[in-house]
């Protein structure tokens, strides 16, 4: 176990397990939605080099609720809220620099996700997501004491910046001509809408 080790690139959205230097896995994550960072309460994940020290829910069934890293219900796909659950499997760090040193009580894991759709884009509150069929497979190939690296962003995340060009830039309503184009009938109700 001592040749296995992960890595976690947030500019990929990817955790990777390596043995030795081969790849042995790959798995699609979510880190967080704001970004990186080591401040108690910001919602971010850190980066840098942590020890895995908990294993928690062997044996649960997936979709396992957890609160305070107890099972408290079952989640099922499809099941209604928008509440980011801590589900399935949960894989607590530790950090190893002065930096990452309250990773531990920041609560930051490895953990299964009932926002799976997600996967692939930073959307968490600071740990790491995983699917549920792979945080299970992740939990039965790793143990405590196994060293697990957080990659910091090296690109630059795209802003988003809106215009309303019509009739500012465009000497032209788009909205009124999309409705016109349509026929007179949607035309109308564009423009009382509008």
């Amino acid at each position: 176990m001592n040749d296995l080790r992960l890595e976690v690139s947030i500019d990929d959205q990817r955790l990777r397990l390596f043995r030795g230097a081969e790849l042995e896995r790959e798995y699609v994550v979510s880190t967080a939605t704001k970004g990186a960072g080591f401040t108690e309460g910001s919602y971010r994940t850190p980066t840098g080099r942590f020890v895995i020290v908990q294993k928690i829910g062997d044996g649960e069934p997936s979709g396992t609720i957890f609160k305070a890293r107890k099972p408290v219900g079952h989640w099922q796909p499809g099941d209604e809220g928008t509440q980011d659950l801590i589900l399935t499997r949960i894989i607590r760090l530790s950090g190893l620099q002065p930096e990452s040193a309250n990773t531990f009580d920041r609560f930051i894991y490895f953990h299964g996700t009932n926002q799976e759709e997600k996967l692939g884009t930073p959307a968490s509150c600071g740990c790491i997501r995983l699917s549920n069929a792979d945080i299970i497979d992740l939990h039965d190939r790793v143990e405590p004491g196994m060293i697990a690296e957080i990659h910091p962003p090296s690109r630059q995340r795209g802003k988003l910046i809106f215009f309303d060009c019509d009739s500012t830039l465009s000497s032209i309503e788009g909205i009124d001509e999309l409705g016109r184009a349509r026929g007179p009938f949607i035309f109308q109700m564009v423009e009382d809408l509008t």
